[in-house]
């Protein structure tokens, strides 16, 4: 092999490690809750450093319900049981209503009270009583007894 082939592949497998070692860095990194928003029987929780993959998503919520329920009162299911969250990715933080697609809290004032859509996940109560969690394309349903399957939409 000659130098120039040698630099290239000792090159490239540096960008490859560095690359794992910053993509750990990061997945490894907790999630922030940087604000709860409330309305009724729904519940908006604002995150930094969510997890990636869908398993972990639910993951998260399955081990941090207890603490959200304790701590902030979430869920906050209505009279017949019913409740709805959405994790939100905080982004660049709250921002002026100015475009029309961006989600706005009533319970702050105007005008920085929004922030842009970018839904991680949305967890149902199901009429079953089992927990729906929707994710970006999947939809996944717990089971009472705990065994978590992967639906779709329908």
């Amino acid at each position: 092999m000659n130098c120039r082939k040698k630099c290239f592949f000792i090159f490239s497998f540096s960008i490859f490690i560095a690359a794992i070692v910053v993509a750990l860095f990061f997945s490894w990194q907790p999630v922030k809750i940087i604000a709860i928003h409330q309305y009724h029987n729904r519940s908006d929780i604002l995150v930094d450093r969510y997890p990636w993959s869908d398993k972990g998503k639910i993951e998260w919520w399955r081990s941090n319900r207890f603490f959200l329920q304790e701590k902030y009162g979430i869920p906050k299911p209505d009279d017949t049981g019913d409740y709805s969250i959405a994790i939100w990715r905080f982004g660049d933080g709250y921002k002026a209503l100015e475009k029309y697609d961006r989600l706005c809290f009533d319970d702050m004032p105007p005008p920085n009270n929004c922030i842009e859509k970018d839904r991680l996940m949305y967890i149902t109560l199901t009429r079953d009583g089992e927990v729906s969690y929707w994710l970006n394309n999947t939809r996944y349903i717990q089971k009472a007894h705990g065994e978590l399957v992967e639906v779709g939409f329908n």
